[in-house]
């Protein structure tokens, strides 16, 4: 299992293009700013890939932030999404 603790986006870019099938990638605590994610990638059912914050509830991802997950078994968690801009509504509802 490969693991590391990313502290800006430039990190945490480049520890998304290495990712590969039990890679976690850890988000320090604080306030992400403008933070776009990409991530296609596949992990799988016995080794997913994880992006998780540091501490639950204590990433806060703000501006115009936004995630698209691809791929397979991917685990996204513990962040906050606050004081968004540019907030974009498509007009679809759940």
């Amino acid at each position: 299992m490969i693991g590391q603790t990313v502290t800006n986006n430039t990190q945490l870019q480049a520890a998304i293009s290495s990712a590969s099938a039990g890679t976690t990638i850890t988000l320090a605590n604080g306030i992400w700013t403008n933070i776009y994610l990409s991530i296609n990638k596949n992990g799988n059912a016995s080794n997913p890939i994880k992006i998780v914050a540091q501490t639950a509830g204590q990433v806060f991802f703000e501006g115009n932030s936004r995630i698209s997950l691809g791929g397979s078994y991917i685990i996204f968690e513990g962040v906050i999404f606050r004081n968004p801009s540019n907030l974009v509504d498509n007009g679809s509802s759940l």
